[in-house]
């Protein structure tokens, strides 16, 4: 946790600078960098270092700029310079001024001549040194390093499944954690095995601990020189066998919900990488919002949703059926079979078809001659016939309707003692028909 807070303590403090969209008139030299490869010359300067601003004024965001980078690149020929970082001029003087504050700005290990700046946001560089140098802006639409961010961290967040259970990333893993933070596991050895409260001789064994190794991390240049880098190189070696043999000894994690946590720490890493390969961070804050929905939601239900929004977009509704009724299809029926039939007349009486060739293959030439004068397509016998073949079919059907209504009368009768009521015979319907029922005021009250 020291060691966290030592490094992000640069960046908290610049941000806690307070920032004005009207700077006040500056007392340094302000330069405004628009152009890529645009470069500012400074002159060395006798005396007392002097500060000089550098300001990128920020570009639109736009999703075709996703890996879009701005950097400013010193050229100087020694390391006796001092940097300040700000939204804008009066906030970097500001830092200036207060630079014994801010000493551990320009003494991390990873010091570096290039700066890089969000391209979608007004930013300032202040350079102070006595040392000429030059100051170079670079702007890349497309950062392949920003791409390869991506796609890796996208790589991650689908083959968490697999690197959750594979041993060799929990040896790697583990063998990591070892080399970097051997002195508190010691601590929590000891802790364990002399059975010692947190808030004893622990707590200042942690602390130095810490203190250890944030030392180290400020001076891992120092470190990594040529007469201490067998000593390194050892601590390196006896500290990852331990942390192997350990691991060993206990065996990797097999537990299912282990595994499963293991995964979901793996897709939460990917997803804050994800967020920042892209100073975009609301196109980069969207994609990693869609890939926890997908892993979270089923895929039905999203292909449920998706399917049904293109459907509303991009379909029109289908109208309603209305069906007919009994009477509308009839009438319909009797106007087409109408104009079905004045279509045949005309198509027969055109001068064009030859009539006495189809005459001559009809067996009554003389009712087709008939028809097509206007006389009726059907003759009297045969309508006789047809309403007769009509009335014997609903004859048929309310019979067997009949039986079914005494089959039912039946049941109602043994199941209840009140009578259905009388049969009437109706004249209007058919005097086959065993008749009507109705009920009688006299008899019973339904």
């Amino acid at each position: 946790m020291v060691a966290l807070f030592f490094f992000l303590l640069p960046f908290c403090q610049a941000s806690l600078v307070p920032g004005h969209h009207q700077s006040q008139p500056s007392l340094v030299p302000v330069h405004h960098l628009t152009s890529t490869n645009q470069t500012v010359n400074i002159s060395a300067t006798a005396g007392a270092p002097s500060l000089s601003v550098f300001c990128w004024p920020g570009k639109h965001s736009k999703l075709e700029a996703l890996w879009a980078s701005a950097s400013f690149q010193l050229l100087i020929g020694s390391d006796n310079y001092r940097v300040y970082f700000g939204p804008n001029v009066s906030s970097v003087e500001t830092l200036a001024m207060s630079r014994e504050t801010y000493w551990h700005l320009t003494v991390l290990p990873w010091r570096s001549k290039q700066f890089r700046v969000n391209p979608f946001q007004e930013s300032c560089v202040g350079i102070s040194t006595s040392e000429p140098y030059q100051v170079q802006l670079e702007y890349l639409a497309v950062n392949l390093v920003l791409v390869v961010f991506t796609l890796g961290s996208l790589s991650m967040f689908f083959l968490a499944p697999f690197l959750s259970r594979n041993t060799v990333v929990h040896y790697t893993a583990w063998v990591t954690l070892g080399i970097s933070f051997s002195l508190v596991f010691l601590t929590f050895l000891l802790q364990k095995r002399f059975r010692q409260s947190f808030f004893s001789w622990v707590f200042l064994a942690y602390t130095l601990s810490l203190y250890l190794m944030t030392t180290s991390w400020y001076n891992l240049t120092t470190l990594l020189s040529s007469s201490t880098y067998p000593w390194l190189l050892g601590y390196c070696v006896v500290t990852g066998l331990f942390s192997w043999a350990s691991l060993y000894r206990m065996g990797p994690p097999s537990h299912p919900r282990t595994l499963s946590l293991i995964q979901w720490t793996l897709q939460g890493v990917s997803l804050v990488l994800l967020i920042l390969s892209s100073y975009n961070t609301l196109a980069s804050s969207s994609m990693a919002a869609t890939l926890l929905l997908v892993s979270v939601v089923p895929s039905g239900m999203i292909f449920s949703v998706l399917s049904s929004i293109m459907r509303l977009k991009f379909m029109r509704p289908k109208p309603k059926r209305q069906l007919l009724s009994v009477g509308q299809a009839q009438e319909q029926s009797d106007r087409e079979t109408r104009l079905a039939l004045e279509q045949l007349r005309r198509y027969c009486q055109s001068p064009e078809r030859n009539t006495w060739g189809l005459v001559s293959r009809l067996r009554s030439p003389a009712r087709f001659a008939q028809f097509v004068e206007g006389g009726s397509h059907v003759t009297e016998e045969e309508a006789i016939e047809h309403r007769n073949w009509v009335s014997d079919d609903e004859t048929t059907d309310h019979d067997s309707t009949g039986e079914d209504t005494d089959m039912n009368d039946t049941n109602d009768t043994e199941e209840s003692p009140i009578e259905p009521g009388h049969r009437f015979s109706c004249f209007l319907c058919n005097d086959k028909l065993l008749g009507h029922r109705f009920s009688c005021a006299l008899c019973i009250l339904e």
